[in-house]
C-alpha cells in the first residue's frame, strides 16, 4: 500500500505542477503578456501532458480501489473469526484466558484493517497532493552528519519576472530537440545543392563537383520534399504528432538514398565507381540529416506520449 499512495501523491502533485503553470498562462494572457498563438500552443502543450498525469492518477486509484476491497474482505474475516472464538469460548473450547488472547489479536489486526481502509478511500477521494495529507510522504534514508557549515545569506531573486519568462518560453513550445529538428530539415533541404561526388585524379580534377540534385533524381526529391515537410512538421503543436512526422520524413530521405545507390544513380556499391569518385560534403550532410532528423522525431515521439 505505501508504495502505491506513494505513486499517487508523486502523480498528484505533478498534476498540481502543470495545473499552476496553466493558471499562470492565463494570467499572463489577461495581463497581455502573450499573443494568441503563442497562449493557444502553451495551453495546448499543458492540457496534453495533464491529460496523460490524469489518466496515470486514474491507473493508480483503480489499483488502490482493489486495495481496498481485499481489505475489507480482510476486515469480514477479522470479525468471523471473533465470532468464531467466542462460539468456542461459550461451548467450552477455550478458557477464559485463550478467548482473551484470541479476542486481543483479533481486535488488534481489525483496528489495524479498518486503519488502512480509511487512508486508501481519502486516498480514491484526493483530487491534489494536499488532500492526502501526511499519506504517501517518501521517507529520506538517513544521511551522515557533517559539520553545519556557515549560512550564507542568498541575494533577493526577481521572481515574478523569472516567473513570466519561464512560462513565456514554455508556451511558445520551442523547446531544444524541437529547434534541433527544425535545422535537420533546413540542412536536408539545402544538403541536395551541395556538392557531393568530386572526380578524383583518374578522371581528372578539373572536371568539378557534381551536386546532389545533379547525381540523383531519387535523393534530390527526397531531400526536397522531406527537407520542407520537416520544415513545416516542426511548426505542428503536437509533440508526438510532430515526432511522428519528423519520422516518416527522415526515413523517407534515407530510403530515397538507398533507392538510388541499389538503382544504379549513385553506384556506390560498385569499386571501380569509388576508385573514380570522392564523396563530398553534401552527401554527408544529407545522411546526418536524415538521421538526425528520424532520431529527433524519436526523442520527441518518446518524451510527449
Amino acid at each position: 500500500m505505501a508504495e502505491s499512495l506513494v505513486s499517487l501523491r508523486t502523480a498528484l502533485e505533478e498534476r498540481d505542477r502543470l495545473l499552476g503553470f496553466a493558471s499562470r498562462l492565463e494570467d499572463l494572457k489577461a495581463e497581455g503578456t502573450l499573443s494568441a498563438a503563442d497562449y493557444s500552443a502553451g495551453r495546448s502543450d499543458y492540457d496534453g501532458r495533464i491529460a496523460a498525469v490524469t489518466a496515470r492518477i486514474q491507473a493508480l486509484k483503480s489499483a488502490i480501489r482493489k486495495e481496498l476491497e481485499a481489505s475489507e474482505r480482510e476486515g469480514d474475516l477479522c470479525r468471523l473469526k471473533l465470532e468464531g472464538a467466542e462460539a468456542n469460548h461459550l461451548a467450552g473450547e477455550l478458557t477464559d484466558a485463550e478467548f482473551r488472547a484470541e479476542e486481543r489479536r483479533w481486535n488488534a489486526h481489525q483496528r489495524r484493517v479498518e486503519e488502512r481502509c480509511s487512508e486508501l478511500e481519502i486516498a480514491l477521494t484526493a483530487e491534489s497532493a494536499e488532500d492526502l495529507g501526511d499519506m504517501g510522504v517518501a521517507i529520506a534514508p538517513e544521511q551522515p552528519t557533517t559539520p553545519a557549515a556557515p549560512e550564507k545569506k542568498a541575494k533577493p531573486a526577481k521572481l515574478h519576472a523569472a516567473a513570466a519568462a519561464t512560462s513565456t518560453a514554455v508556451a511558445r513550445g520551442w523547446t531544444r530537440l524541437r529547434i534541433a529538428a527544425l535545422v535537420a530539415a533546413v540542412l536536408l533541404l539545402v544538403s541536395v545543392r551541395l556538392t557531393w561526388l568530386a572526380p578524383t585524379d583518374l578522371l581528372g580534377k578539373d572536371l568539378g563537383g557534381e551536386s546532389g540534385a545533379s547525381v540523383s533524381f531519387l535523393a534530390a526529391v527526397g531531400g526536397l520534399l522531406c527537407g520542407l515537410a520537416g520544415i513545416g512538421v516542426s511548426f505542428v503543436r503536437t509533440p508526438h504528432t510532430r515526432g511522428l512526422l519528423q519520422i516518416a520524413a527522415g526515413i523517407i530521405a534515407i530510403c530515397a538514398l538507398v533507392a538510388a545507390v541499389f538503382l544504379g544513380e549513385l553506384p556506390l556499391h560498385d569499386s571501380y565507381f569509388r576508385e573514380l569518385v570522392i564523396l563530398r560534403e553534401g552527401f554527408f550532410a544529407y545522411v546526418v540529416a536524415a538521421l538526425g532528423l528520424t532520431v529527433l522525431g524519436f526523442l520527441q515521439w518518446r518524451r510527449y506520449p
